[in-house]
């Protein structure tokens, strides 16, 4: 009787402490995730305000070494995506509008000044360079950002991120011991990584931005 009753209170006491402690958790979690979806939701903010506006049509960013670098753009720009093995980067910027009037842009802020200068149509060239061969002209139409181009480039990782972040939650809360609690944990990673997406690449398409 008395092995019972202490067996009855030993498991009592564990469920109490694995309660306090999954709410200790489950809160910790909630606070990281508002902090992320914080930070998500003001980068994507600013991408949704560059709608309506003129770009280049491809992503960019100005990495760790002050250069101009690509970080997402379709197949007919020949520039590779800015890699730890790749350092192709844009040091010149040359704007042609239709009235043939051509103007020319240097320096981390070429891109910039000459996207405010364009209309979509505009042809646009740009001089990119890498260590181990002579500058190459990649010529693209200056283009309009549309919101169709945020949802493709980064509106389903956000879908994806909440989502993550949403079944870690639900795993988390309702956990009965460590194995469900560590499930719900390690989703958190990837939705930190869906969620951040607008950070990690790039703020405005039509500003500059580091990386």
């Amino acid at each position: 009787m008395l092995h019972l009753s202490v067996s009855i209170f030993s498991g009592l006491s564990s469920e109490t402490w694995w309660r306090r402690v999954r709410l200790r958790l489950t809160i910790f979690y909630l606070v990281i995730a508002f902090v992320l979806l914080f930070i998500s939701g003001t980068g994507h903010a600013r991408l949704l305000s560059e709608v309506g506006k003129t770009f280049g049509g491809f992503f960019w960013a100005i990495d760790t070494d002050k250069q101009v670098v690509v970080v997402s753009a379709p197949p007919q720009f020949d520039a590779s995506v800015s890699s730890l093995t790749n350092n192709d980067h844009i040091i010149k910027v040359q704007l042609i509008t239709r009235n043939n009037k051509q103007t020319s842009y240097e320096g981390l802020s070429a891109l910039q000044d000459a996207y405010q200068k364009a209309s979509p149509g505009d042809e646009i060239t740009y001089s990119i360079a890498d260590n181990n061969s002579h500058p190459r002209l990649v010529s693209l139409p200056a283009q309009t950002f549309t919101f169709d181009m945020w949802w493709q480039n980064y509106g389903l990782g956000l879908i994806a991120g909440l989502s993550w972040l949403l079944v870690g939650i639900i795993l988390l809360a309702t956990a009965k011991e460590w194995a469900g609690a560590v499930e719900g944990i390690t989703l958190l990673p990837p939705a930190m990584l869906f969620l951040l997406l607008s950070l990690i690449h790039i703020s405005e398409p039509t500003r500059q931005a580091e990386i």
